[in-house]
């Protein structure tokens, strides 16, 4: 009877030790195919985001209207390249910090001066992307770069990544999806 007792608790103990390791290899690796698919979509938007204020910010006819003050059709270009690229908002900011086109008509003649995506502009010589909350409590995405004529800044091009897709697709999943930055604050 002891035998047949040991035999049987051998049996269940190794058991449970085999079906435990399958399914934590199982978990795992259904986690990782996932953070592969997240990481993937995440990187892709911003790298496909990253190129556009380089791109802008020689656009002769944006550089012509900073230069000549005239923006009646620098907004309907934004908008059109909003378009063509699928991408969340363009702003031209002049060297006050003042929006004087955007994808988003609302925002002309908004004041940006403090903002970091405008003040780390000024101040880099490439593309620089930032993190900050906007007004509604939402965190906005942006890749900024000053815009030259003739090596003089004459203004900004601010370019929105538009993350919250990503966030608001991930809210049905029952995975706890966060992103954070190097430093560890948690961005999404």
């Amino acid at each position: 009877i002891a035998a047949v007792i040991a035999l049987g608790i051998v049996v269940t103990w190794y058991t449970h030790v085999l079906m435990t390791d399958r399914l934590t290899e199982g978990l795992r690796t259904r986690a990782e195919v996932r953070l592969a698919a997240y990481s993937g979509n995440l990187l892709s938007e911003l790298r496909r985001t990253s190129i556009v204020p380089q791109l802008l910010a020689r656009d002769p006819g944006l550089i012509g209207a900073l230069n000549s003050q005239d923006f009646s059709r620098s907004s309907q270009r934004l908008i059109e390249v909003s378009g063509e690229i699928d991408i969340e908002g363009v702003k031209l900011l002049d060297t006050d910090g003042r929006v004087v086109a955007a994808t988003d008509r609302v925002m002309l003649g908004t004041q940006h001066r403090s903002d970091p995506y405008f003040v780390e502009a000024i101040r880099a010589e490439d593309t620089v992307f930032t993190v900050n909350e906007a007004e509604s409590g939402a965190r906005q995405f942006t890749y900024s770069r000053k815009v030259e004529a003739e090596g003089t800044t004459v203004g900004v091009i601010v370019v929105e990544a538009d993350l919250r897709r990503f966030e608001q697709s991930w809210a049905g999943f029952t995975d706890a999806v966060v992103v954070s930055d190097s430093s560890g604050t948690i961005i999404l």
